[in-house]
């Protein structure tokens, strides 16, 4: 088959090596392509909005490959109508994106294979951005923790790092069951995490990772697996065991392959297009009203009134009360 991949390279070796053509496109660029060129098309999530006039000119299956909806479930699962298959990596919100397209379906996140050293340093690392207003919690639940064992909070590439070190804390944003995950797996290092949705579908709690329900008890666990590093490695071991056995890049583009065996494109309803230009709109206002752009915040909120009362649409309905 020949895919288009919107935004990210997700997939796309995995494809090449299974004999497929994937070629990488941003959303803006997308009517310089011919309609004719692929069979499928995949927006992988970039935490942006989605305009559903740009999805009417993509080629072949339209797919929506949704990261983050435990940040824009209210306007992810609008814009999602319009699409012939919708991917939903956070198991949370499946059944919230399923209300408004059927051909939804659990794909969780994943990381490369890198190389990992025989020998790793026994330090406890936790690499990301703790910039925007969305890691606020996640900020202040660090540096606490930072203050009661030997943290290092770090802006690094995960992958030159990650098979440095023997050890991974991970704080998820609002239940969401994210990279670092996988990535730290993928680098045989010890994974301390909070509990979210799915974590148990595809883990074992103290075999393949370990899962912490607070501050207390995730400095606890760092101080004790520090303290004894052979037991921290035989987890790491088994968790990156479990890893490449399930949750690569090439197991998850698989996964998609079989999703998407029998798919064929649909015809979508005016209902169904104003039910996505409504997220659309909304994802704008939401923009809008973060930065202080009162006056197009309000505008907006207009244009998703008359939405609305056209297609006679009640905020409940949307589970927007």
């Amino acid at each position: 088959m020949r895919f288009l991949l919107i935004n990210h390279n997700w997939f796309q070796i995995p494809l090449l090596n299974f004999g497929h053509e994937a070629r990488i496109c941003s959303l803006e660029d997308i009517h310089q392509i011919a309609q004719s060129d692929f069979d499928v098309t995949i927006i992988m999530d970039d935490s942006c909005p989605i305009n559903p006039d740009a999805v009417n000119l993509l080629p072949g299956l339209k797919c929506y490959y949704m990261v983050d909806t435990h940040l824009h479930l209210h306007c992810q699962k609008l814009i999602g109508s319009v699409f012939d298959v919708v991917f939903v990596a956070q198991k949370a919100d499946l059944d919230e994106v399923r209300r408004f397209n059927q051909n939804a379906f659990w794909l969780p996140l994943f990381a490369s294979i890198v190389s990992v050293p025989e020998r790793k340093h026994n330090r406890c690392v936790f690499v990301g951005n703790l910039d925007r207003p969305c890691h606020e919690e996640r900020k202040q639940f660090l540096e606490k923790l930072s203050k009661i064992v030997p943290l290092e909070i770090i802006k690094a590439p995960w992958y030159e790092l990650y098979p440095t070190v023997s050890i991974v804390v991970n704080k998820s944003i609002k239940n969401d069951l994210n990279f670092r995950v996988f990535e730290a797996l993928s680098s045989k290092c010890l994974l301390i995490t909070d509990k979210t949705v799915g974590l148990n579908d595809l883990f074992v709690d103290r075999c393949d990772l370990v899962v912490y329900d607070n501050l207390n008890e995730c400095a606890e666990l760092v101080e004790y697996f520090l303290a004894y590093p052979t037991e921290a490695k035989q987890i790491a071991e088994s968790g990156h065991k479990k890893f490449l056995e399930h949750h690569t890049e090439e197991k998850r583009a698989l996964q998609m392959l079989e999703y998407l065996k029998n798919k064929k494109e649909r015809r979508v309803n005016d209902r169904e297009r104003a039910l996505a230009r409504l997220g659309y709109i909304l994802w704008l206002f939401k923009i809008a009203s973060a930065n202080g752009q009162l006056e197009a915040a309000n505008a907006l909120l207009k244009q998703s009134a008359a939405v609305l009362t056209d297609f006679n649409i009640s905020w409940h309905d949307l589970g927007l009360t």
